[in-house]
C-alpha cells in the first residue's frame, strides 16, 4: 500500500489485478455475445486514478468510489480494499455503512481482492471471509500465478450448493455467480 501527494492510498498490483479480471469479464461477455455491467470499486481516490489509467481502453468497465456508488447497480463488481495493515483500524474500509454499500452492488456476481488478515479486524468483513471460506470460494493468489478466471465466472451458487456451470448466462438467469480472491 501507497500513498499520494494527496494522503489518499493506492495499491499497484492490487489495481493491476482488479482491471485484468474486469477486462476477462468483459472478453468473456463477448464471446458469448452477452452484454454485461462490470464496475470495479475501491473506497480510495489514489486507487480509482490507478484503474481509471488501467482500464481506459475498456469504456465498458465503470471504475468509482464505493462511496459514490451507492444506489447503482452492477452485473458484476469487483471490489479493490487496498488496506495492507496488521493492526490499528481499516478507516473507511471498516466503516459498516461503506461495507454494506459495497457488497451490495452486483446482481451477478462479487470479486474482493484484499488482503485477508487486514480486513478481519473488521467484523463485518471477517463474516464474508469466512462465508466465502465455508463456499470455497477463496483463491490465495500470488503475484506471478496465472488464475484461471474462466472458471471463477462457471462458478455458481444455488440455493447454497457450489456448481459447475457452462456459461456465463448460466448465472444470470437464476444463480449468483460469487468469487473472492484473497491477495
Amino acid at each position: 500500500t501507497a500513498t499520494s501527494n494527496t494522503r489518499s492510498q493506492f495499491n499497484t498490483g492490487e489495481a493491476q489485478r482488479a482491471a485484468e479480471l474486469a477486462k476477462d469479464i468483459v472478453e468473456k461477455a463477448q464471446e458469448q455475445d452477452m452484454k454485461v455491467s462490470v464496475a470495479v470499486l475501491t473506497w480510495y481516490n489514489a486507487q480509482v486514478m490507478q484503474l481509471v489509467k488501467l482500464l481506459r481502453d475498456v469504456p465498458s468497465v465503470t471504475v468509482g468510489n464505493v462511496v459514490n456508488s451507492q444506489g447503482a447497480e452492477y452485473d458484476y463488481v469487483i471490489l479493490s480494499t487496498v488496506r495492507r495493515t496488521y493492526r490499528g483500524p481499516l478507516g473507511v474500509v471498516g466503516n459498516t455503512h461503506f461495507f454494506n454499500v459495497a457488497v451490495t452492488r452486483a446482481r451477478h456476481g462479487l470479486c474482493i481482492i484484499g488482503e485477508a488478515t487486514t480486513l478481519r479486524i473488521a467484523e463485518a468483513w471477517g463474516a464474508i471471509i469466512d462465508l466465502c471460506q465455508h463456499e470455497d470460494t477463496v483463491s490465495q493468489v500470488k503475484p506471478n500465478l496465472v488464475v484461471d478466471f474462466d472458471a471463477y465466472l462457471r462458478r455458481c451458487i444455488r440455493s447454497g450448493t457450489p456448481s459447475e456451470v457452462p456459461d456465463l448466462t448460466s448465472c444470470t438467469s437464476g444463480g449468483e455467480a460469487t468469487w473472492t480472491q484473497d491477495v
